[in-house]
């Protein structure tokens, strides 16, 4: 990347405030948020149009603060398109809070202190990514989930409340990881089922719209409510109107009957 970049590029980059090793450590984890193909043609298309409308701003403001360079070169590969994709699906709903979730995932993946980005350099992310973030329609989507869930999920019409549709940092930094797996999972019929209505919109978005996932949720009888695809072809599933503590639970399919079966060894 350096080669490609070139001094002025590195330059630019310095200028940012930003470090050319924190991009090697947000391009570590790139497996983490395996994006599907419409989100990252949709991230481009959004750059596409960032350009064309602050042509001037690109030339002038943005050519001096570093800003092209860090988010072009994350285009320039697939590692780059899914960690801005992770990037833009935290920073359209949250602010500091994405700062705290990123750090989680580093701290969860056991990753060394000296390839973990500091504060500093995850604000610094967040400044950089914060404008082409908010060209994105992720936040709103959130939103008309959340007013979709609380209209046919519940029975009784619920208070709309933003807040209640995202999960708290840990919980959100522990769901990317899950769903990580999920999509790598070779078994088929790997199910992640999540509870309760705190966070179920950003869940089923992030699942649906970033990843590519299907998935349906559960109102308060029991019924199906599919958003992708149905409940057998579903990865997510989700229950809002579950009142349990317990958030989220990874259902697997059973090879054999020994799966589920346990004998004593007491006569």
């Amino acid at each position: 990347m350096v080669q490609r970049i070139g001094a002025e590029g590195l330059k630019k980059l310095q200028m940012s405030g930003f470090d050319i090793h924190t991009i090697g450590c947000l391009l570590a984890l790139a497996e983490i948020a395996p994006a599907s193909d419409a989100f990252r043609k949709k991230v481009l298309e959004c750059r596409s149009k960032q350009r064309s409308r602050r042509w001037f701003l690109n030339a002038v403001i943005e050519y001096g603060s570093g800003t092209n360079v860090v988010i072009d070169q994350l285009l320039h590969t697939r590692a780059g398109e899914n960690i801005l994709s992770l990037i833009i699906a935290l920073l359209s709903v949250l602010d500091e809070g994405a700062v705290e979730v990123l750090g989680g995932i580093f701290n969860l993946l056991k990753t060394p202190f000296d390839h973990t980005p500091g504060i500093s350099q995850l604000q610094e992310v967040r400044s950089t990514c914060v404008p082409l973030s908010r060209m994105m329609d992720f936040k709103d989507r959130v939103a008309r989930t959340h007013e979709m869930i609380l209209t046919r999920a519940f029975n009784r019409k619920r208070r709309f409340q933003y807040r209640e549709a995202l999960p708290d940092s840990d919980t959100m930094a522990r769901l990317v990881i899950l769903l990580k797996d999920i999509v790598t999972e070779t078994a088929a019929g790997t199910k992640l089922v999540y509870y309760g209505i705190t966070g179920a919109s950003w869940v089923i978005e992030y699942s649906k719209e970033v990843l590519g996932l299907d998935v349906c949720f559960l109102d308060e009888g029991g019924d199906v409510h599919p958003i992708k695809g149905d409940y057998n072809t579903a990865s997510v599933v989700v229950t809002p109107t579950a009142a349990t503590a317990q958030q989220t639970e990874v259902l697997r399919p059973l090879a054999s009957p020994k799966d589920i079966l346990m004998s004593s060894e007491r006569k």
